[in-house]
């Protein structure tokens, strides 16, 4: 796992999120897999996630002013590839003609 960092208080977490350590709740993603939408591309960490890590021990609340004591960590992304590009053909317009 990626280190992780608050961006709140600034706690860090050398071996990765610790809320990844447990199973998600909301979207039963299970412990070392990112949470993900019904639609299966990923997410941030669900709160239900964040707030059982907390109860079994793994995460401290965040001490910086937050309104639901949860850090701020950016969602682990994907590296995406780039997108393919498109061959140009004899039918398309020249470069800077207008449409």
């Amino acid at each position: 796992m990626k280190a992780a960092q608050c961006t709140r208080c600034g706690e860090e977490w050398p071996e990765g999120d610790p809320a990844l350590r447990v199973a998600c709740p909301s979207c039963q993603a299970p412990s070392g897999r990112q949470c993900q939408r019904p639609s299966g591309h990923g997410c941030g960490v669900h709160a239900a996630r964040d707030s059982l890590a907390v109860d079994v021990g793994l995460l401290r609340p965040c001490t910086a002013l937050t309104w639901d004591g949860r850090h701020a960590k950016p969602p682990p992304l994907p590296p995406q590839p780039a997108p393919p590009r498109l061959a140009r053909t004899a039918a398309a317009p020249a470069q800077g003609a207008l449409l």
